[in-house]
């Protein structure tokens, strides 16, 4: 949840409810529309890089996606982001 005031005012939901829904959409990915998370050496989560789908058309449903992303606050400005979305990218243009 850390970062989540960036977005959205956290005010305005049910944090149990936000962190379920979260659960749900961090478990129901298959393919490419999956989730790249970085760690450190010690297991720390430094960030995460995404890919949702974004259509169910039959002829868009695996063609079209949402891409988001999270940096921890202190691994922020060293480069992690463009070295996950570089690798997502990657990985999505194997699928094609």
């Amino acid at each position: 949840m850390e970062g989540i005031e960036n977005s959205f005012d956290a005010e305005q939901f049910n944090k149990k409810e936000l962190k379920q829904k979260f659960k749900e959409n961090f478990q129901d990915r298959k393919g490419i529309f999956n989730f790249w998370v970085a760690i450190d050496a010690d297991s720390n989560i430094l960030g995460w890089q995404s890919l949702i789908k974004v259509s169910t058309h039959p002829f868009k449903e695996n063609t079209y996606a949402e891409s988001s992303t999270y940096i921890t606050k202190n691994t922020r400005f060293k480069g992690l982001r463009k070295m996950l979305l570089d690798y997502v990218m990657k990985e999505a243009e194997k699928v094609r």
